[in-house]
């Protein structure tokens, strides 16, 4: 169930981020479903979502670290694990 009445507002509010690392709304909703008995609320599970994934990776993947990951791994490797980071997934 929607357990502070916020399910709507936060799948409006974090769907874009969401979207943009390539999860589906169905994915998006198993990961709230499964995480629903962790939180407060969903906006929390939005949150770090966010925080997690969006800021700390584009921040993380700017230029300069991107050409410091490249030149430690080379460009094939660097751009399979970023496959393998936007796929999700244990790996």
């Amino acid at each position: 169930g929607d357990k502070a009445d916020d399910l709507l507002d936060t799948i409006w509010e974090y769907s874009p981020q969401f979207k943009e690392a390539g999860i589906s709304a169905e994915r998006m909703m198993g990961m709230f479903a499964a995480g629903a008995d962790k939180a407060f609320n969903f906006d929390k599970l939005g949150d770090a979502f966010k925080e997690g994934f969006g800021i700390r990776l584009n921040k993380a993947l700017d230029e300069n670290a991107l050409g410091s990951l490249e030149e430690i791994f080379g460009e094939k490797k660097l751009f399979d694990m970023l496959d393998q980071i936007k796929a999700g997934g244990k790996e």
